[in-house]
């Protein structure tokens, strides 16, 4: 009997546990749906805070991306995290990342990040807009860059 499909185990065992990543983010990654790029990105991402509890800002911020012409790549309500893909003038694999995330009671920040600052620009253009008609935003506050390079 061959021991090849055993090797084959043993190995795979040995890439699954090495290394920092857990092994649901690294079949993510093969898989080509992990978000860290994009949350580590967020430190230079657009951001605006509004008055909502974070769960209502993912509900409008899933509708306003609904609303464009913006195609829905991952979306996950319990991690308030989107992923968009489709944004004109960029490559058609780029993506963009939303993430809400609570300030504290009732008010949240919404961040818009990629490796495209120009994508991340055109989300944020077409999204936030939309998303102020319902939620307005907090202190009358603009779309805030963070280290933009």
């Amino acid at each position: 009997m061959s021991r090849l499909p055993l090797n084959i185990l043993f190995v795979s065992l040995v890439c699954f546990s090495a290394g920092c990543a857990s092994p649901m983010e690294f079949s993510k990654t093969i898989w080509g749906s992990s978000t860290r790029a994009l949350e580590e990105a967020r430190v230079n991402g657009i951001v605006k805070v509004h008055d909502a509890p974070t769960g209502r800002c993912y509900d409008e911020a899933l509708k306003a991306v609904l609303e464009s012409d913006f195609k829905v790549f991952l979306k996950n309500k319990t991690k308030a995290t989107i992923v968009v893909m489709g944004i004109k003038g960029s490559v058609n694999t780029t993506e963009v990342g939303i993430f809400c995330a609570e300030v504290e009671d009732n008010k949240s920040k919404i961040y818009i990040s990629s490796l495209s600052a120009n994508a991340k620009r055109i989300v944020a253009e077409k999204i936030f807009p939309l998303i102020d008609a319902v939620l307005g935003s907090s202190d009358n506050q603009t779309v805030t860059v963070i280290n933009e390079q």
